[in-house]
């Protein structure tokens, strides 16, 4: 090898430690600003808009667990009178059958500040899942929340539930059988309920059903002083595609 061949070989070699350095501090950089970018939520997400999969099955990504649904009140002429329901993603209400003897008057919490509004009844459940209904304002825009939901099939008898009954308002319970089979007067037979400890009084009805990580897996129906009865979210959702 000539003296100048060498003089290049040497020079190349020793030009790498340096061209090293300029790649590492441009990649920090990059690094650097990809991070600011999503502290700033200015890319990335949380998968799909209701943060769970189609009906008929459960993931875990969607938005952060402490979004909870909108509960609502129907106001009913007798004081005790509290059937309740809630706000799905796409702002219909959906609730009990049982919330037609009331005024249609509804009135929520949002932020520390209550709110009112009329209803108007959107459709009643089929056949497939009587008693059940879904609501929409006469007037109002409604408060469009974002929360996960968890299919109710994946449900372990003696799992931690709670009845969520409002903003500072929940009533923790069991899981006492995920498949129940019961005759509700008025309906009949209805298979494959989620049956829990005792979460609320009768007229809390339409209350969203949360797990431990308080994702909504069903809808308070009916109860006794024993047990309460919820009918899954999964079924919910099929009847009432529209709304989720």
């Amino acid at each position: 090898m000539t003296q100048r061949r060498r003089a290049r070989t040497r020079a190349w070699w020793t030009g790498i430690p340096a061209a090293v350095k300029q790649i590492t501090a441009v990649l920090t950089a990059v690094a650097a600003l990809l991070g600011s970018l999503a502290a700033l939520g200015v890319f990335g997400g949380h998968g799909n808009k209701q943060g769970n999969g189609p009906a008929g099955s459960s993931t875990d990504g969607g938005p952060p667990a402490s979004v909870l649904p909108v509960v609502v009140r129907f106001e009913g002429k007798d004081p005790r009178y509290s059937e309740r329901g809630f706000f799905t993603p796409q702002g219909f209400i959906v609730s009990t059958q049982y919330a037609l003897a009331s005024t249609l008057t509804i009135a929520w919490t949002e932020e520390g500040r209550e709110q009112e509004a009329q209803v108007e009844l959107a459709r009643k459940g089929g056949p497939d899942l009587p008693g059940t209904a879904l609501f929409r304002l006469a007037r109002e825009q409604p408060p469009r929340r974002d929360y996960q939901i968890r299919n109710a099939q994946s449900l372990r008898k003696g799992e931690s539930v709670t009845a969520y009954l409002g903003e500072s308002q929940s009533t923790p319970g069991k899981v006492v059988d995920p498949h129940a089979h019961v005759t509700i007067p008025g309906y009949g037979p209805l298979s494959d309920l989620v049956a829990t400890t005792s979460l609320g009084r009768q007229s809390e009805g339409g209350a969203p059903l949360l797990d431990d990580r308080q994702r909504v897996i069903g809808m308070l129906f009916a109860g006794s002083e024993a047990r309460t009865v919820s009918i899954r979210i999964e079924a919910i959702r099929a009847e009432f595609p529209n709304a989720f």
